[in-house]
């Protein structure tokens, strides 16, 4: 029979232990290797001075890299790109290795080339002895969130620009008011981006109604500036390169006197008090003309 000593026991129950522990810690392992594997999340794991020991299979999905063994190895460097170097190697890792974490956003890069945004914590974890051993990181991909943030935006930009365009449509309002004669009433003031919404307005009108007098009736202007008149000026001209003759009505006794104060010289435009005096102007140009009728219909 064998006899075992107190010295035998001890050893025995010392292997003992120690075979339990190392189950335990590969059951852990397995455990934990499951749960990245199968993670949505990006993870990766590296030495402290940056060499990668593991990547899960999402993050090799994110990068568009064939097999996480790849990554073993790789110098974390190469997942991002070239602009990212600095920062990383600045602010990052040592912000995560000194205080033992960094969140934030940052910039990644496929095989391919293509740039992903990300967010990413990366931590420091710690030996038995509580010494630094490993940087492990945990990635975010932001694409559809920030695809989505871009969508919302744009949206947002386009509920706002379809009631201003409306306004604008309303502020610059093209009136048929028979063939080849347009009436454009301006109301308010103007400042350049209008300008150029009245002068491309008039133009589509001209060319849509095949105009060859347009009245710019500007009674309900109540500011007639330098830059105003610069402005009627120039659409004036651009109606002129098509063909069409513009009368200018409404002119008011103190857009007269702001006009002549102002030196602004109108000599070449024909301005008239009102808007029925523009529309028999326009008749005349025309070769139209018009008999007032008595009650029992004669001339």
């Amino acid at each position: 029979l064998a006899i075992i000593t107190w010295g035998d026991e001890k050893a025995l129950y010392s292997i003992t232990r120690d075979l339990t522990e190392q189950k335990q810690a590969e059951a852990d392992l397995s455990i934990f290797r499951s749960f990245a594997d199968n993670s949505a999340l990006g993870l990766a794991i590296g030495t402290l001075d940056g060499k990668l020991t593991y990547g899960n299979k999402s993050l090799c999905e994110m990068l568009n890299i064939a097999d996480p063994a790849d990554l073993q190895g790789q110098s974390l460097m190469t997942l991002y790109p070239e602009s990212m170097h600095s920062f990383l190697n600045e602010e990052v890792l040592p912000a995560a290795v000194g205080e033992g974490q960094w969140i934030g956003e940052l910039t990644m890069q496929t095989t391919t080339g293509q740039l992903i945004p990300t967010m990413q914590t990366p931590f420091l974890i710690r030996d038995t002895n509580d010494a630094p051993a490993f940087l492990a990181n945990i990635i975010t991909d932001l694409t559809e969130q920030k695809q989505a943030q871009a969508e919302r935006e744009q949206l947002q930009l386009d509920l706002i620009e379809v009631p201003r365009q409306s306004m604008r449509e309303i502020a610059t309002p093209i009136i048929p008011v028979m063939d080849s004669i347009l009436v454009m009433p301006l109301i308010g003031s103007i400042d350049s981006q209008r300008a150029q919404d009245i002068m491309r307005t008039l133009l589509a009108g001209i060319t849509e109604h095949r105009a060859k007098v347009v009245i710019l009736d500007i009674t309900g202007v109540p500011v007639i500036d330098t830059g105003v008149a610069n402005h009627l000026n120039k659409t004036i001209q651009a109606a002129r390169l098509k063909g069409t003759k513009t009368i200018i009505t409404g002119v008011s006794d103190a857009v007269a006197e702001t006009i002549v104060d102002l030196g602004i010289d109108w000599g070449e435009m024909e301005t008239l008090r009102d808007l029925q005096t523009g529309l028999l102007t326009a008749l005349e140009r025309l070769g139209f003309s018009l008999e007032r009728k008595n009650g029992n219909g004669t001339r």
